[in-house]
C-alpha cells in the first residue's frame, strides 16, 4: 500500500483581496489564509501518516518571496520531516527555483527538483514503492512543453510532478503547455499537476490530476480548496479530496426582492449556512423589483450594514435589476420607450455583435480590452442595466 498527498498552488505570501472596511478579525483571517491552508495541509499529512507529499509548483506566491512566506514554508517542511514524511517539490511560474535561490539547504527528506528532469526513488522497507520524476520552471515564462522531458523509471508506481497548462483544462496562460493525449500515453501512472486552481481529474488509468489551489484567492476561485489523498494498492488507485481552506469564496445569485421584508430575509440568510468553514460572499441580486431605485442608490449602505458576522463576510453586492415594469406591454406601445425596448432586445439577441461593440467601445476601451473577455451573460447584463437606466430617464422625463 502506497499513500501520498498531491497538493499544489499554495501561493504562500498571497495576502488575498482588499480587506478595507472589514473588522480586524476578518482582515487577519483573509491576510493569513494562505498560511492557514498550508498549516492545515501539514497537519492533515501528519494525521493521515502519508508516505510522502507532492507539491506541484507555485508553492510561493512571487519570484521574490517575502521572508515570512519562506519561514512559514520551512517551518512546515520541518514538521513533515520530523514526522518522517518525505516531500517532493517543483517550482512553477510564480516561484521558478526561488526557494533554491533563498535556501542553501532544505530539511531532511525534502527534495526540490531543478531545471533538469530527474527521477527520485521512494524506498520503504527495502522496496522501491514509487519513483517520482519532476522538473521545475527555470524562469517564470516557459513556453516549451516540459512534459516531454519527463521519462518514467522502471520500479514501482511511476509519478510525474509538473507545473503545466494542459490544453483545454481551463487556463488561458500558455505556461509549459502540455497535451492530455500525450500525458496518458507517456508511461506514467500518475501525473501530479499544478497551475490550474480548480481540482480536476482529467484522466484515470493513468491518472492525470490537478489538485487545485489550497486556498481560493479571489471571487473567481469559489468552493472548497484543498488536496488529494491518493492511495495505491496494487493496480487500484483511490483519490479523496480533502479541504484546507481557511475560508471559502461563494457567489450567490438571488431573485430580486418584492418587499423590504424579503430583502431582509435574503441578507440575514447569509449567516445561516451551517458550515464550519467561514464564507466570503459576492451576492448578486437579479430581476425586476419595486425596490429598484432604493437598491440602486443605497447598495453601499446595504453592504456596510451586512458587511460581516463570525460565519461570513460580504465582499460586495452586485445588482442586475430592472424596475418593476411590464416590459412586454411597453414593447407593444407605439412610443419612444417601446422603440427603445425593441432595439435593446435586438442587441441582446445579437450578442457580441459589431453594433454592440460600436455602442460600448468608447466606454470600455478606457479599461483596456475588456470587451474581449465579455461573455453572452455579461453582455445581457450590460444591456439590461442600460434598459433600466434608459426607462428610468424616460419615466422621470414624463413626470417633470
Amino acid at each position: 500500500m502506497l499513500r501520498f498527498i498531491h497538493a499544489a498552488d499554495l501561493h504562500l505570501g498571497n495576502s488575498g483581496p482588499s480587506t478595507t472596511g472589514f473588522s480586524s478579525h476578518w482582515s487577519e483571517l483573509i491576510y493569513q489564509a494562505s498560511y492557514t491552508a498550508f498549516q492545515n495541509l501539514v497537519r492533515k499529512a501528519i494525521e493521515l501518516n502519508v508516505d510522502f507529499l507532492l507539491l506541484s509548483g507555485d508553492v510561493l506566491d512571487t519570484l521574490n518571496p517575502t521572508l515570512n512566506s519562506q519561514l512559514e514554508l520551512i517551518n512546515g517542511l520541518k514538521e513533515l520531516s520530523k514526522a518522517g514524511i518525505k516531500v517532493f517539490m517543483v517550482g512553477g511560474n510564480h516561484d521558478p527555483l526561488s526557494l533554491k535561490k533563498a535556501q542553501s539547504s532544505l530539511p531532511e527528506g525534502v527534495h526540490f527538483f531543478g531545471a533538469q528532469a530527474e527521477t527520485i526513488s521512494y524506498v520503504k522497507g527495502g522496496l522501491t514503492l514509487a519513483e517520482i520524476t519532476g522538473i521545475s520552471f527555470p524562469v517564470a515564462k516557459v513556453s516549451d512543453d516540459l512534459s516531454r522531458l519527463l521519462k518514467p523509471g522502471t520500479k514501482g508506481f511511476q509519478i510525474a510532478l509538473l507545473h503545466s497548462n494542459v490544453e483545454g483544462a481551463g487556463k488561458k496562460e500558455n505556461y509549459a503547455p502540455s497535451n492530455l493525449d500525450y500525458l496518458t500515453k507517456s508511461g506514467f501512472d500518475y501525473w501530479a499537476l499544478g497551475h490550474v486552481h480548480t481540482n480536476a481529474v482529467l484522466s484515470e488509468k493513468p491518472h492525470v490530476v490537478y489538485s487545485g489551489t489550497t486556498q481560493g484567492q479571489h471571487v473567481n476561485e469559489t468552493g472548497k480548496k484543498g488536496f488529494y489523498l491518493v492511495e495505491v494498492d496494487k493496480d487500484k488507485v483511490d483519490l479523496e479530496f480533502i479541504t484546507t481552506s481557511a475560508y471559502i469564496w461563494e457567489r450567490l445569485e438571488v431573485k430580486a426582492p418584492e418587499s423590504l421584508n424579503e430583502l431582509i430575509e435574503i441578507l440575514e440568510s447569509l449567516d445561516s449556512s451551517g458550515s464550519k468553514i467561514p464564507r466570503v460572499y459576492r451576492l448578486k441580486i437579479a430581476g425586476r423589483t419595486p425596490l429598484y431605485n432604493e437598491l440602486l442608490s443605497q447598495v453601499g449602505d446595504l453592504e456596510e450594514r451586512y458587511k460581516e458576522k463570525k460565519s461570513y463576510a460580504l465582499e460586495s453586492i452586485e445588482l442586475d435589476i430592472l424596475p418593476d415594469i411590464d416590459f412586454e406591454e411597453v414593447k407593444l406601445e407605439d412610443s419612444l420607450p417601446g422603440e427603445f425596448l425593441r432595439e435593446a432586445e435586438k442587441l441582446i439577441a445579437a450578442g457580441k455583435s459589431e453594433e454592440f461593440e460600436g455602442q460600448v467601445a468608447p466606454l470600455y476601451d478606457r479599461l483596456g480590452g475588456i470587451l474581449d473577455d465579455l461573455d453572452e451573460e455579461e453582455i445581457e447584463s450590460i444591456v439590461n442595466g442600460s434598459i433600466a437606466l434608459g426607462l428610468d430617464l424616460f419615466w422621470r422625463g414624463e413626470t417633470k
